[in-house]
């Protein structure tokens, strides 16, 4: 087998200062191989560290990687798949190991702690996330089930797992394939009303049901997913809102985070409540066909973002860098917009707002706001829009309202998004604040927007 000089060489040294001696447990259900101990969070930086190879194969003998059960297929949610991580408590990293064997909880029940032989193996980051099992045409596939005996061996010590504390802008891809527990969290409302959804048994569910999760902190969201095969699939979400636990992973395409439980008692929602925002609400008339447009940006002449400041918009980055929104050309169109992504920006978070030109509103009037937005590559809603009549010239003394408009999550055609406001609930010179809010590497959906415009429905009446 091929071998990787500088991973052999990076093995040698962490044998050479770290391995330890320790007695083989007794009355384990089959017999502890010795060997060299090779630290898990040593295996996955060579295939995911700051010089990631992209496979490593093993083909030194009696080299070994130990970790701790977190997955538990009992529930049907995990198949054909460990996932272990380096400790029970506190963990800092964990890999997916694949084996063709059904009700893996049978002989490796949760928490457990298993040492794996290494000799024969390969390891490679595949859609996300670091997979270890046997090299075929170049993808990792499962440990067949008559190498299991000889490769994975279950020690005596089983411990009680401990998820790791953690918020959605704490995710970093070291913890990808590690037990987590999310707190004060819910699902998005999109999903539970006006009926229930299940956690995998709608129509269009394939496989798997994703469902978004809402951190009620910081606004930020993650996906739960769910197998369709799952025994608890077709239970309805609960409501409320409160803790989650479950294997922090990539969905189906390696693109996003999403959270994968073992059973559907690791949803912990015990507060009834809900921590909905509080969105601007106001009074609308009837509509009008006649309307006087008062305000139009399209962002066609805008072809550098210093331009915006001289059309009267605030482009300001909060959270100290240097990213904001910025202006581009739509491919094949003779159009352009303004857009922003956390991608590759290594920032947690990416606060970034764009605010309008004011536009006054005077009594007894209404003007509608409306602006055209799109999403590309989206793994979480991270656009917000707000308005304010108080602005202060700076996003984050500004005392906003937030427009309860449908920010698009999936369509990659644009959304036309409306609001009706009406001097009664907000007159004088108003604004509208685009709030771009993503953490590298979980929430760095694109968005576009363009066609920002204001107008009087003439004729409207109010009741």
């Amino acid at each position: 087998m091929l071998r990787n000089v500088i991973f052999g060489f990076l093995i040698t040294m962490v044998i050479a200062c770290t391995t330890e001696e320790f007695d083989v447990p007794e009355g384990s259900n089959n017999s502890i191989p010795e060997g060299d101990i090779i630290p898990l969070e040593n295996i996955r930086r060579s295939v995911a560290g700051v010089f990631p190879q992209k496979t490593v194969t093993f083909d030194i003998p009696d080299q070994f990687v130990e970790g701790y059960v977190i997955s538990n297929d009992a529930g049907g949610n995990f198949f054909k798949e460990l996932f272990i991580q380096n400790k029970p408590n506190d963990p800092t990293t964990g890999i997916q190991v694949l084996i063709d064997e059904r009700a893996l909880h049978q002989r490796f029940p949760l928490g457990t702690k298993v040492r794996i032989r290494l000799e024969g193996l390969s390891l490679s980051q595949q859609r996300g996330v670091v997979k270890l099992g046997v090299l075929m045409d170049n993808e990792i596939v499962a440990i067949p089930f008559t190498a299991i005996d000889d490769t994975i061996f279950r020690t005596t010590e089983i411990a009680a797992i401990k998820p790791k504390e953690i918020s959605i802008n704490e995710i970093t891809d070291e913890l990808e394939s590690v037990f987590v527990t999310l707190s004060n969290i819910q699902f998005e409302k999109s999903v539970l009303g006006p009926q229930l959804k299940t956690f995998a048994g709608e129509k269009e569910d394939r496989f798997d049901g994703l469902r978004p999760l809402l951190e009620c902190e910081n606004q930020s969201f993650i996906t739960l997913c769910t197998s369709t095969f799952s025994s608890f699939s077709q239970m309805s979400l609960p409501d409320g809102h409160g803790n989650i636990s479950g294997v922090l992973t990539k969905d189906f395409d390696g693109l996003n985070y999403v959270l994968k439980i073992n059973e559907f008692t690791d949803v912990q929602f015990k507060n009834a409540n809900r921590c909905d925002p509080v969105f601007f609400e106001c009074q609308s008339g009837t509509n009008s066909d006649n309307e006087t447009l008062i305000f139009f940006e399209d962002f066609n002449e805008i072809t550098n973002p210093d331009q915006l400041e001289d059309a009267g918009w605030f482009n300001i980055n909060t959270t100290g860098d240097e990213i904001k929104w910025d202006d581009r050309k739509i491919p094949n169109v003779d159009n352009r917009v303004l857009d922003i992504s956390a991608k590759n920006t290594g920032l947690r978070p990416l606060e970034a707002w764009l605010v309008s030109p004011a536009v006054s509103i005077i009594s007894e009037e209404e003007v509608v706001f409306s602006t055209r937005v799109r999403t590309d590559n989206n793994n979480g809603k991270a656009l917000r829009i707000w308005i304010t009549n108080e602005w202060s010239g700076n996003p984050s003394t500004t005392t906003w309202q937030l427009l309860d408009l449908e920010i698009p999550v999936s369509n990659r055609n644009y959304v036309t998004l409306k609001e009706h406001i009406h001097s009664n609930c907000l007159e004088g010179d108003i604004r509208i604040g685009f709030q771009y809010l993503g953490y590298d590497p979980v929430v760095t959906s694109v968005y576009e927007i363009d066609e920002v415009k204001f107008y009087i429905s003439n004729g409207m009446v109010i009741p």
